[in-house]
């Protein structure tokens, strides 16, 4: 009888290492069963199989409940090791643990081996695993030089310790040649990373396309691949020369002559006919009505105010006793009261 819907035989599977294969118990010899065998799919299986005790895995410990038939064993490694292999085995039907022992292998607890300038892994591990493999990348602008498929893979962790696979190193990048115009120039000639290339033209050609090129990250120039130096039209250099001389001229010769005396005339007969004849009547009327209407109204009373109590208070107490001396000490005296 079976207990799983879906148990087959791996066609890949080494038929010797499986028992005989079944669909019913009654398939199977006496004291067996049909059961599954895992990749052997449904097997006859002794009532009574059972399995020597697992293996012991050095660096590492085990542990299981049982040793008959489906039992299992779980491997485990110690601190500061990695695992490789299969960490379960089964009990079979042919009393043997199924797969291999899984081994423990020890860490690289040690630093990874000095990059060159420019250089680094890429990780951020401080326990690196066995068979760990560092990988080296170069700085932007750099690029990776070593073996000859320029593998960025530069040392493994094994057995605990690094080993160097390829030795490798970080170089510029360097663009390559560029194109100049036979009738142009260029600053410099550099063609490393980060370098600004500015082209010119000569006298009488005219710039067409990229000025500045920048080598870039991934060795490539930026801007068009090429620029051209253009024959400047002769044309040009005739027309302009005549074309100055024309408006220079017509200027001095004809246009002042003309609009001077005419600007002359305009503002002499617009201030005489019209400005004058309507500004000074304003201007008399404004002044009038302002001292009318505004000053005197406000001047006079102030004034009085003022020199009344001036007269009064200041003026007649020193003029009154003067004169009174005068006449009596100089007039009367005098006979001519």
């Amino acid at each position: 009888m079976r207990f799983q819907e879906k148990c087959e035989r791996y066609p890949s599977m080494d038929v010797s290492q499986c028992s005989m294969g079944c669909d019913v118990d009654q398939d199977c010899p006496p004291n067996h069963m049909c059961r599954c065998d895992g990749m052997c799919g449904y097997s006859c299986i002794d009532n009574d199989i059972s399995c020597d005790v697992p293996d012991a895995l050095d660096n590492g410990v085990r542990f299981y409940n049982g040793t008959n038939y489906n039992d299992t064993v779980r491997y485990q490694c110690n601190e500061n090791y990695t695992m490789t292999g299969n960490p379960v085995r089964r009990c079979t039907a042919k009393k043997t643990w199924d797969g291999a022992l899984p081994q423990c292998l020890p860490d690289c607890l040690a630093q990874p081996p000095s990059l060159p300038e420019h250089a680094y892994y890429v990780t951020t591990l401080s326990r690196y695993p066995a068979g760990y493999r560092l990988q080296v990348v170069c700085k932007q602008g750099y690029k990776l030089i070593g073996h000859e498929n320029r593998s960025k893979v530069s040392a493994q962790c094994i057995m605990g310790q690094w080993s160097v696979i390829d030795d490798v190193a970080c170089e510029l990048v360097d663009c390559g040649p560029f194109y100049v115009h036979p009738n142009g120039s260029v600053d410099k000639w550099d063609t490393v990373y980060n370098t600004t290339i500015h082209f010119k033209c000569q006298e009488g050609f005219n710039f067409e396309g990229s000025r500045t090129r920048t080598c870039g990250a991934d060795g490539k120039w930026t801007g068009t691949e090429k620029f051209n130096c253009i024959v400047t039209p002769l044309v040009k250099p005739l027309i302009t020369p005549l074309v100055t001389y024309i408006v220079t001229h017509l200027v001095t010769h004809l246009v002042k002559p003309l609009i001077t005396p005419l600007v002359t005339y305009i503002v002499t007969h617009l201030v005489t006919h019209l400005v004058k004849p309507l500004i000074t009547p304003l201007v008399t009327y404004i002044v009038t009505h302002l001292v009318t209407h505004l000053v005197k109204p406000l001047i006079t009373p102030l004034v009085t105010y003022i020199v009344t109590p001036l007269v009064t208070h200041l003026v007649k107490p020193l003029i009154t006793p003067l004169v009174t001396y005068i006449v009596t000490h100089l007039v009367t005296p005098l006979g001519f009261f």
